[in-house]
């Protein structure tokens, strides 16, 4: 495992000594500051909200100092709320750019967090050699799953790093979705009817493609190595397709915070959200 230098600090990300260069990677370089600026939109705030909101009401069955894996955790924005709580978080990422402006966020916003959150500059591949087995109590793998060749391999990487009784929140791209997206945001009628059952997802901020994983076969994998998913819900069911400038507007993001978090829940509702949230717990 690479070693910090004696001059580094606990957040200067760590860098892998393994990963090469790809479209992926230059992708992620490249749009980190656009990510950056999305996740600061209504649109990227309802996402990281709601997720951690749900996510919230499983935190009070483990214990209060908790070791926290944020797998692809990009600029910081579920690694700083968690690391608030009094959590101590690796975010691993394999973007240095993404990484960077993490350590700029931190340091401007509650520079206290440095010692509570750990950047590691890494491939999800190289998870199983990085850390030591069952070392995390919570793991967070939010919309990565899309973006790696064998999505379901990584789950059961995941797991191996994962305590028992700890727990695990998967964010994926919900493809029921975007046909929906297709025919109302867009209005593009060819490209909702291509959707239809389709295994691919365009992500239109980094210009890639998404894989799309079944969720009969997440369940099954989730099974199969001992995770049992204790709820499931759906993150932005209406948001989406709402005019951009009354989700500007404060009063009304609120109302609609207060809504989504309850439909999020709620079936039939979730079926049709931008995202599918599974949490679950290693038996």
């Amino acid at each position: 495992m690479p070693r910090r230098s004696q001059g580094s600090s606990r957040h200067d990300p760590i860098p892998s000594v393994t990963d090469t260069p790809s479209a992926s990677l230059a992708a992620f370089d490249a749009k980190a500051e656009a990510w950056e600026e999305y996740l600061a939109s209504p649109l990227g705030r309802l996402r990281i909200e709601l997720s951690l909101d749900y996510l919230n009401e499983h935190l009070d069955s483990l214990p209060g100092d908790l070791r926290v894996l944020d797998a692809g955790g990009g600029t910081g924005s579920y690694a700083i709320p968690l690391a608030k709580r009094g959590y101590r978080v690796c975010l691993l990422d394999f973007s240095s750019r993404m990484l960077a402006i993490a350590r700029e966020k931190i340091e401007r916003l509650d520079a206290s967090l440095v010692e509570r959150i750990e950047l590691r500059q890494a491939s999800v591949r190289e998870i199983g050699g990085l850390f030591q087995p069952q070392d995390f109590d919570l793991i967070l793998c939010h919309t990565l799953l899309e973006y790696v060749p064998d999505p379901l391999d990584l789950i059961r990487v995941l797991a191996g790093v994962l305590k028992p009784g700890g727990l695990i929140s998967l964010l994926l791209t919900n493809p029921y979705a975007d046909t929906v997206r297709c025919a109302l945001v867009k209005q593009d009628l060819r490209q909702a009817y291509s959707a239809l059952g389709g295994s691919v997802s365009s992500a239109d901020l980094f210009g890639l493609s998404r894989r799309i994983s079944p969720m009969k076969l997440v369940d099954q994998t989730m099974a199969e190595i001992g995770i049992k998913a204790l709820a499931r819900y759906g993150v932005r069911t209406l948001a989406d397709y709402l005019p951009s400038e009354r989700l500007a507007d404060a009063g009304f993001f609120s109302q609609l915070l207060e809504l989504e978090t309850a439909i999020g829940r709620l079936h039939p509702y979730k079926l049709i959200a931008r995202y599918t949230q599974v949490v679950g717990m290693r038996t």
